[in-house]
């Protein structure tokens, strides 16, 4: 079975003004209350609050409705021309195509993540085994992996 991580975000509150100066903060509608001006959360929809700690009883809505969203997963689809004429030929190709998710700008590698490029096509390849990744640009640790052989 293989389990799917969940992804968590930083809910930062900055330019908090007024009151006493001493602030609390909470993403539940004012259910609990924490000192720290940040949150790490997964997506979903948050009510953000903060009241002064002099006086419990004074506190701002900041957002009943904060929305933390992720993109969606990495797809693509790879396609491959064989190598074709004489033997050891380099003349073979590895496209890239229809990718979506993540942040929309995209890297790939053709040699199980040694190195990347934005060029979603690999030509002047000899017969072998490739390990195509698809990668994230703006979140590199997110990847897909497409090995086969050509």
């Amino acid at each position: 079975m293989r389990s799917i991580p969940v992804v968590r975000y930083y809910l930062t509150i900055v330019n908090e003004s007024g009151g006493s100066g001493l602030y609390q903060y909470s993403k539940d509608g004012g259910t609990t209350w924490q000192n720290s001006d940040q949150f790490v959360v997964p997506s979903g929809i948050y009510n953000i609050r903060m009241r002064d700690v002099a006086d419990p009883n004074c506190f701002i809505i900041i957002n009943a409705n904060f929305a933390v969203t992720q993109p969606n997963p990495l797809s693509g689809t790879v396609a491959y021309t064989n190598v074709s004429g004489c033997y050891n030929n380099a003349n073979g190709t590895i496209t890239v195509s229809n990718v979506t998710g993540g942040s929309g700008q995209y890297e790939y590698s053709y040699n199980g993540g040694g190195g990347w490029t934005t060029n979603n096509t690999r030509t002047q390849l000899s017969a072998g085994v490739y390990d195509v990744r698809l990668r994230d640009r703006n979140d590199p640790n997110c990847f897909i992996i497409r090995p086969f052989a050509k």
